[in-house]
């Protein structure tokens, strides 16, 4: 997780950029929320963003790295969404963002969520997306990390993936303390250290984590003003 916070900021920097240079859409907008954790686990993502109201942002994408193993979820007109992650094999593409000791088991880390859109104007439509572009982010986190993304003592989910169960020891993951994986998918809270780490990794997803968004206005919102 440790270039987490400057991929988040990079992402920001490109989506305003296609913004900025072919619409004139509102100011980013974020954190919305905190919405309802709707029973999210190791292998279920689920929720509500609240308040939603939006109408051309109808998925999100939790990904692990570019080209590599993207789950796909619908939001529903409510702001609801639900998704199963698919079971973990030997041809299962972990993703570019792993950790790991050298020459040991990859861990493929689930954490950056995207907010996708058929609009034109934002980054460039991807294949690897559905050919929709990236409107904004998602995160199912605390207060402190939705106000401030990845400040010291804040916390979000993650879901690290393996192969085999395993001891994952300090330092592995720029994790402070060692912790348990399970064969599959494990969620975990990820409490935030000094910029650049080391973070503590929690199995399991803490009660008070609630889904935050962030996302440039659709046209008809920058139209209507605040």
């Amino acid at each position: 997780m440790r270039t987490s916070r400057t991929t988040r900021t990079l992402r920001l920097v490109a989506i305003a950029a296609w913004a900025l240079a072919a619409t004139a859409v509102a100011q980013y907008v974020g954190p919305v929320g905190p919405g309802t954790d709707l029973g999210s686990d190791a292998y279920r993502i689920a929720g509500r963003f609240e308040p939603w109201g939006r109408v051309a942002t109808p998925v999100w994408v939790i990904h692990g790295g570019a080209g590599r193993l993207r789950v796909f979820a619908d939001i529903a007109a409510d702001g609801a969404f639900a998704v199963t992650l698919p079971a973990i094999d030997d041809a299962t593409p972990l993703g570019s963002r792993t950790c790991g000791a050298p020459g040991g088991p990859l861990v493929g880390v689930l954490a950056e969520i995207d907010l996708l859109t058929p609009l034109e104007g934002f980054t460039s439509p991807r294949e690897i997306d559905r050919g929709l572009s990236v409107i904004g982010m998602a995160a199912l986190a605390d207060a402190a990390y939705a106000e401030r993304i990845a400040s010291p003592g804040s916390r979000r989910a993650a879901w690290l993936g393996s192969r085999e169960a395993r001891t994952v020891a300090a330092g592995e993951c720029n994790n402070l303390e060692p912790f348990e994986l399970a064969a599959g998918w494990t969620a975990v809270t990820v409490e935030y250290g000094p910029s650049g780490g080391p973070h503590h990794y929690r199995v399991g997803l803490d009660a008070d984590l609630r889904w935050h968004w962030w996302a440039f206005p659709e046209p008809d919102e920058a139209a209507d003003g605040p």
